[in-house]
């Protein structure tokens, strides 16, 4: 069963994870039809290795008892393409009792996640064939319906024994969460985002703007990842860190001036390079840099 350590490819020269976001299953069964053809159809063209999902994949404001329900629905969907992955909650993402879902989760033959966990916090090691030390680290953090700060950091390098934010000769990271950051509303206010910007940030949980700090000071820190925000695909850099988002997946969701897609984000087997790109369905991509 696949839990938190993966193999790269050295043979290859990229690993790719194809993030998901905002995928609001709820919003009716054409809708969710569309939704899941779409993401077929880029697993399909593009080819990932690893499938990041972060949040609000259905919505059950008004009814949590129905979450388990519909989260096995969508759970049981990505088994189906075969793909290792990992989940994170939305600020949408409710559950009268999370221990269904992680039980499931426990079941999953391509959930990686560990037995009791399935809720975010989570740390995915990616070695290469023959490496006894990870080349790269995805962290997974649950914003939940605002961010606990200042104890982001620390939840997440609890999530594994031994690991420290400033330890020497840190593994590269990459981390995933929902909620944006307050300085991803500093750099549409400064003009320094690049891409897609179509709506004010929520950055619920981090009115003080500590989440920077605490990012940039991870001296593995090469990116971070986040949804909520169906009209924004942009990024920026801060201290040597890429803040982006991720595009908006779900054909349920609001937002249908910026067409549905995904962010491909290819990770290199030998080194801490990476690059991203938005995809679609129908094979063709598009990026701030490329316009």
């Amino acid at each position: 069963m696949i839990r938190s350590n993966l193999r790269m490819n050295a043979g290859a020269p990229f690993f790719r994870v194809l993030q998901l976001t905002d995928l609001h299953t709820d919003a009716g069964e054409a809708a969710a039809a569309e939704t899941y053809a779409g993401i077929e159809a880029m697993v399909n063209r593009f080819h990932p290795d690893f499938l990041a999902v972060t949040g609000d994949i259905w919505c059950s404001d008004n009814d949590p008892a129905l979450a388990w329900k519909r989260m096995t629905r969508d759970f049981k969907f990505f088994d189906t393409l075969q793909v290792p992955w990992a989940f994170t909650p939305g600020n949408h993402d409710h559950s009268d009792d999370w221990s269904l879902v992680q039980g499931w989760l426990a079941d999953s033959p391509y959930a990686c996640t560990e037995p009791e966990r399935g809720i975010g916090n989570e740390v995915i090691a990616l070695y290469g064939d023959h490496t006894t030390r990870p080349v790269w680290e995805l962290y997974f953090l649950n914003s939940g319906k605002q961010w606990d700060m200042p104890d982001l950091l620390s939840v997440a390098t609890g999530a594994k024994p031994g690991h420290a934010p400033f330890r020497d000769n840190p593994v590269p990271t990459v981390f995933f969460f929902h909620i944006p950051l307050r300085a991803y509303q500093e750099a549409m206010d400064a003009g320094e985002a690049i891409g897609i910007a179509n709506e004010p940030v929520l950055h619920a949980g981090d009115e003080e703007g500590e989440g920077l700090k605490l990012f940039t000071l991870y001296r593995g820190a090469r990116a971070c990842f986040c949804g909520h925000s169906h009209r924004n695909d942009f990024y920026f850099v801060r201290g040597g860190v890429t803040f982006a988002y991720g595009r908006s997946t779900g054909a349920g969701g609001y937002g249908d001036d910026v067409a549905k897609g995904a962010k491909l984000i290819e990770l290199s087997t030998s080194g801490d390079r990476f690059r991203f790109k938005t995809v679609f369905p129908d094979g063709t991509h598009w990026s701030p840099d490329l316009q």
